[in-house]
């Protein structure tokens, strides 16, 4: 009387036919043959933990998209024959890997598995090598292009993390560094990115991309140099009561900046505006964004025109305001020929004389 390991199908709780009333009697002395009549039936989507062994381990991220499970489809995986969607496996799809790669999951992201629409379970499967990574690499023309401090928060100063804003519908800032540990190796033919994917199983898929720099062809991810940007965002602090904050960037004419808000439907409006710099004008960027939690978590660059994503700067959040450790009475004595003030803490049992220099 062992459970079936399986959550594709379920027992019913309905027989296979009608008892008669003698059959009832036999049967219910012997109940494992009243459980032989009780059939195996395709297991709806409330019965069933997940529908793919290929999913997202979204309960080690977080999940601020429209779907419920994201089927992640990579060579590896799919080299496996583990169960693509419900009963679909690899020899379903042909049994050749790249082949099914082509046939089935060309695109970046997709609802259709042959003529499976997994759409209809708010469920999407994605190449993440696509989905989640930009095609370019940006680094700058001349030294760094992060400062120190923000590039303990972005791995390193040098290049910008070649991730697209969707990666923060799953993971935050800090999800990234911890659970998807993604790193740079420079080769000989450019730098190879990599970060790691929690699947449900429990396993984990390393996700890697070649970012080249030599013998670069039509459709391959490259590295690409630039100008720095001045970016800044004011004011860079948290208040319980702040609900607005404004992004402001130079290279206008080159870059299109979007932050990324952990709020529901900020409102997010933009202008271009020019200035004097010196002896010339320049076109700077104002982003302004009004939400409950407007500060942004990060910053994803995108080139103009087009506003191809180019990578994403994640933004360490201030520390949240506490309550002082100690609380003041201040009493303002106005006098006719000087004025005296005072103060007392909640710590002492008297007041003390403030003074002033204002001279000073």
């Amino acid at each position: 009387n062992e459970e079936i390991d399986s959550d594709d199908v379920v027992v019913s709780q309905e027989l296979f036919e009608p008892l008669t009333e003698p059959t009832r009697d036999i049967l219910d002395k012997y109940r494992v043959y009243h459980n032989l009549l009780c059939p195996l039936r395709k297991a709806d989507a409330k019965e069933r933990a997940f529908h793919s062994d290929m999913a997202l381990a979204l309960k080690l991220g977080r999940n601020r998209s429209d779907f419920r499970e994201v089927v992640v489809i990579t060579a590896n995986l799919l080299g496996k024959n583990i169960k693509i969607w419900e009963n679909i496996r690899l020899r379903d799809l042909g049994g050749d890997v790249q082949k099914c790669l082509e046939r089935y999951f060309k695109e970046a992201s997709g609802k259709m598995i042959d003529r499976e629409n997994i759409g209809q379970h708010q469920a999407i499967w994605i190449r993440p090598e696509q989905y989640f990574l930009t095609n370019k690499l940006i680094k700058a023309k001349q030294g760094k292009f992060l400062t120190d401090q923000e590039g303990n928060y972005n791995l390193g100063t040098k290049y910008v993390l070649p991730f697209r804003k969707e990666i923060l519908q799953y993971f935050s800032p800090e999800q990234v560094q911890s659970v998807l540990k993604p790193r740079y190796k420079e080769e000989p033919e450019g730098v190879r990115f990599s970060f790691s994917l929690p699947i449900i199983n429990g396993t984990e898929e390393r996700v890697e991309k070649l970012y080249r720099q030599k013998d670069v062809e039509a459709g391959d991810a490259t590295v690409a140099e630039m100008d720095v940007p001045v970016i800044e965002i004011f004011p860079n602090y948290l208040d319980e009561h702040w609900r607005r904050h404004y992004l402001f960037s130079n290279h206008a004419e080159q870059l299109a900046l979007y932050p990324v808000v952990d709020a529901e439907e900020p409102k997010i409006t933009s202008r271009v505006q020019e200035i004097d710099a010196g002896d010339r004008r320049e076109k700077v960027a104002v982003v302004e964004i009004s939400s409950d939690n407007a500060f942004p978590e990060g910053i994803e660059i995108s080139g103009q025109p087009g506003n191809d994503p180019l990578g994403l700067v994640l933004i360490k959040r201030p520390l949240e305001p506490r309550p002082p450790d100690k609380t003041w009475k201040i009493g303002i004595d106005f006098g006719t020929s000087n004025t005296n003030v005072f103060r007392q803490s909640n710590t002492e049992e008297r007041a003390e004389q403030w003074h002033f220099d204002l001279r000073k």
